[in-house]
């Protein structure tokens, strides 16, 4: 679609129920009019929509939400970001604020409102209205979640997470359990389509981090699903499936057996220091292909106890550590064999 103005623009997706496109959209749209009349102000849009959302939540140099698409050196050894903070004026703050103001479709409002809340301290030294940006920013982002807005099920579940984040700072009860009812009535949306667990574990990382909020909805997350293990210790009766499943099943799973002995020998190996990382490389892909498939961890053989088995989760956030017990080993028993 090609528009020949930003008023074709916004009329296009600055409306109410404009809903499943992204920064790449818009920047698609905003960026042949970059060189025309309204140079200044679709630099300023650009600007806006190139910074990401840290959806994963992890802090970067800036301490900020809305952050740099790419990050390395210079010839002279020197940080690079792109987009930079740098390119960020008071001009374009005041830009962005009365966009802010002004915007209809909640995917934009929470776009400006974000961008001041994080930049304008820095950018002029001035303090953004904090009651009413902040405020506005959240009440968007429950808009965005609760309405279905987002093009990604992950970006909607991150977006909630960021506006429970907010809300906790806010003495307004009544604010966070909207965002928790939110939140968890699109986790069950998404959840009915694609249950994986890098969806399923989104909303259990909040329930971690906000148990008190979650209350009225703690038992229906931990019970409606279980996780997701690939087995490799996983022990068939040959025997059986051999007489009650016939012959072609028979050999299934006999390879399956094979296959998984094979796999959980090779994942309990001990580190050695001569050893190869590229040793390690099957193995790795064989978690990641696993993983990629909805698995929340898998199960392999111990290396120090015969009958002991190891449970390696892809997801921390599936568990929390509540007891530790610790142990002395006393006694270490080696044996051998030929090899040749």
């Amino acid at each position: 679609m090609t528009f020949n103005n930003l008023s074709e623009v916004w009329a296009y997706y600055d409306v109410k129920d404009r809903k499943h496109f992204d920064t790449h959209d818009l920047c698609a749209a905003i960026a042949p009019l970059k060189e025309g009349p309204e140079q200044v102000p679709a630099n300023h849009e650009l600007l806006a929509f190139n910074f990401v959302a840290s959806t994963r939540h992890q802090p970067n140099e800036w301490d900020t939400f809305y952050t740099y698409q790419f990050a390395g050196k210079n010839k002279k050894n020197e940080d690079i970001f792109i987009p930079d903070i740098k390119d960020i004026t008071p001009e374009i703050i005041a830009y962005w604020e009365q966009r802010a103001a002004t915007v209809i479709n909640p995917l934009l409002k929470t776009r400006y409102t974000g961008l001041v809340l994080d930049f304008k301290k820095r950018i002029t030294g001035n303090n953004p209205d904090y009651k009413t940006i902040k405020l506005a920013h959240v009440e968007a982002l429950i808009e965005v979640v609760a309405g279905d807005y987002c093009k990604h099920s992950l970006i909607t579940l991150d977006y909630a997470l960021r506006a429970l984040q907010l809300a906790n700072g806010f003495r307004k009860e009544d604010l966070k359990q909207r965002v928790v009812q939110a939140f968890y009535e699109t986790h069950k949306r998404i959840d009915a389509k694609d249950s994986s667990a890098g969806l399923w574990g989104r909303i259990v990382k909040a329930l971690i981090k906000y148990r008190k909020a979650f209350a009225a909805y703690e038992e229906d997350i931990i019970q409606e699903d279980n996780l997701k293990i690939v087995d490799f210790t996983e022990k068939v009766n040959l025997f059986r499936v051999f007489y009650d499943d016939g012959e072609d099943v028979f050999k299934q799973k006999v390879k399956r057996r094979v296959l998984f002995d094979a796999f959980s020998s090779d994942l309990s190996k001990p580190l050695r220091n001569f050893d190869s990382e590229l040793e390690y490389i099957p193995t790795q892909y064989i978690c990641e292909y696993f993983k990629d498939r909805g698995a929340d961890g898998i199960m392999f053989k111990s290396s120090v106890r015969e009958a002991g088995k190891n449970l390696v989760l892809f997801y921390p956030e599936l568990a929390e550590c509540i007891d530790v017990h610790p142990y002395e080993v006393n006694e270490i028993t080696i044996s051998r064999k030929a090899i040749l």
